[in-house]
């Protein structure tokens, strides 16, 4: 532009500057953590009222950590690296609500690591207080955000995405090696739910699609989520199956001589202690249950190198 003579500058149409993008509408994954957030606000605030500080550290914890670290921050790392500038406008709004509000809720507990964090976050204006030690404390009336519907979908996505992930687990893929997830569902309600998901599932069960199908190809590994929903993990050209069964058969082998041990324990025997008693009854379970996944397992990869 600086290039151009006064008369092809006039020749230009007037224009109005240079376009701005805008956020785009919240996206339920957005909602539910602003929610969880909100959730923390409340059990805070209840916790203080009532001197029950564990309380209050506790549902700090469970944000921080379980929420916006193990799942929100996962569920954005597509969204930054994608090319739709609205959604990330909104994203970073979203999370920038939850670093300033989660800041000064720690404040009381963690006054220094949060004040250091808190002045590296940009203001949302001139207006805004210098320092963490003169805002004020989150209030829900400030913090309104609750939302227990779609907390209730969010639980049942994640549901499905941990169980996906012990699947691939059993057969030993690693994070980078996605699979394509083929899900039956038998009630239309959750049906709706998984299709409006389907992209958070693809980033929370490292996923290369979701798709919700009657008929799923064959060659993939089949496990119950619920009553209503089946997971089917596309595998072919994936896994070397005669390597798979190997590992899988030793580590069956070895689930059964631990079943075996814990069997011939007595464990209706009142000298035990009621702490190890339950240690091993909650073992056997756990070690009889993963047997029967192994064995699903090693059913799918016999089908697979047939």
């Amino acid at each position: 532009m600086n290039a151009l003579c006064d008369t092809e500058k006039q020749s230009l149409p007037a224009g109005k500057g240079i376009s701005q993008p805008e956020p785009s509408a919240l996206l339920p994954k957005d909602r539910w953590i602003l929610s969880r957030l909100s959730h923390a606000v409340e059990l805070c605030n209840a916790g203080f009222q009532a001197y029950n500080f564990p309380a209050a550290t506790t549902a700090l914890y469970n944000f921080w950590l379980y929420e916006l670290c193990d799942v929100y921050l996962e569920y954005l790392k597509p969204v930054f690296q994608g090319t739709d500038v609205g959604a990330i406008l909104t994203a970073r709004h979203v999370l920038y609500t939850c670093l300033d509000g989660g800041l000064r809720l720690i404040s009381p507990f963690m006054p220094y690591i949060s004040e250091e964090l808190f002045q590296r976050l940009p203001r949302w204006g001139a207006s805004e207080p210098p320092s963490l030690m003169v805002t004020s404390f989150p209030s829900i009336s400030n913090y309104d955000f609750r939302n227990v519907e779609i907390e209730d979908e969010v639980k049942f996505i994640q549901k499905v995405a941990g169980v996906v992930r012990s699947t691939r687990a059993d057969y030993n893929l690693p994070n980078k090696t996605k699979t394509e997830l083929y899900l039956s569902v038998f009630c239309e309600t959750s049906a709706s739910i998984l299709r409006r998901y389907a992209s958070v599932l693809e980033t929370l069960a490292t996923c290369s699609k979701v798709v919700v199908t009657d008929s799923p190809p064959a060659g993939c590994a089949i496990v119950t989520v619920s009553d209503k929903v089946s997971a089917h993990l596309n595998l072919r050209g994936l896994i070397d199956p005669t390597k798979e069964v190997e590992k899988l058969e030793k580590k069956k082998s070895a689930l059964l001589t631990t079943i075996q041990k814990l069997k011939k324990l007595n464990l209706n025997d009142g000298k035990m202690p009621e702490d190890v008693r339950k240690s091993n009854e909650e073992k056997l379970v756990q070690s009889e249950t993963e047997v029967t996944r192994l064995t699903e397992a090693l059913a799918v990869l016999a089908a697979l190198d047939s």
